[in-house]
């Protein structure tokens, strides 16, 4: 049995648009208030350093979700829950990223593809159906939304303050952050 303490690592999948960064700075932003040091780690961020002319071929995607994971284990090692916005579209990614990480508070950002098509903010949907072949999660590519989410958040119904603070929540009662007493 292992001394190191449980993992705080924050992990939110869901589909390209689907408000996971929005919600990831929210959920950073409510940690700092409540006095917990957080980060983002955003991967659209991370992946212009670590594959500046992506590919998105499986191999790619496994080692950059790898990294992803490796720095957000790092983080939480010396004390900043990382809040990671990562779309890891299967079952099978999350999984290996919840070993690397020592495990993680799974935060599904659920929200139809229609309405991640018309957010769309930087277009990826619109580049994605103008041609027939791709590795875009929703087009191209199935994402298989999680099963074992902790905790599920409907971006399309609530403000992502008031999503902030479920999770918020969700972590003191859990345990992965401490309450203030």
């Amino acid at each position: 049995m292992s001394d190191a303490p449980p993992s705080r690592v924050v992990w939110l999948t869901g589909l390209p648009a689907s408000g996971k960064t929005t919600l990831a700075r929210a959920i950073v932003a409510a940690l700092e208030a409540h006095g917990v040091p957080a980060t983002l780690v955003d991967s659209d961020e991370t992946r212009a350093v670590l594959t500046p002319n992506p590919t998105y071929d499986p191999a790619e995607r496994a080692l950059f979700y790898r990294a992803i994971a490796y720095l957000a284990r790092r983080l939480d090692q010396v004390g900043v829950v990382p809040i990671v916005a990562a779309t890891a579209h299967t079952r099978a990614t999350r999984d290996e990223a919840r070993s690397i990480t020592g495990g993680f508070f799974l935060v599904h950002t659920r929200a139809p593809l229609a309405v991640c098509e018309a957010r769309d903010p930087k277009n990826l949907y619109r580049d994605a159906h103008a041609t027939p072949v791709g590795s875009m999660p929703g087009v191209h590519v199935p994402y298989e939304p999680p099963a074992d989410a902790d905790f599920e958040v409907d971006t399309t119904s609530e403000t992502p303050a008031t999503s902030a603070q479920a999770v918020l929540d969700a972590l003191v009662q859990r345990g992965v952050v401490r309450s203030r007493a």
